[in-house]
């Protein structure tokens, strides 16, 4: 999910500047992606996928850390 979708369900963020999960670089909003974490270890671009009780909540990943996580654990769209 890119920042603006997750606007648009969780309402505007604060100013604060985001940090790759993967790396720790900090992101630009208009490129960074969001993952939302199971206590199991999966991740899910969409919401809804992870049930409530499941979820560690949304991590931010930059453009190209978000391509490594897809190719290494797949995530489910």
């Amino acid at each position: 999910m890119n920042h603006q979708q997750f606007i648009a369900l969780h309402g505007e963020t604060d100013d604060t500047e985001f940090q790759c999960k993967c790396c720790g670089r900090e992101l630009n909003t208009r490129t960074m992606v969001w993952f939302e974490k199971a206590t199991n270890g999966d991740l899910a671009a969409k919401p809804g996928l992870i049930a409530a009780d499941q979820s560690q909540g949304w991590f931010t990943y930059g453009a190209a850390c978000s391509r490594k996580v897809l190719l290494k654990k797949g995530v489910a769209a």
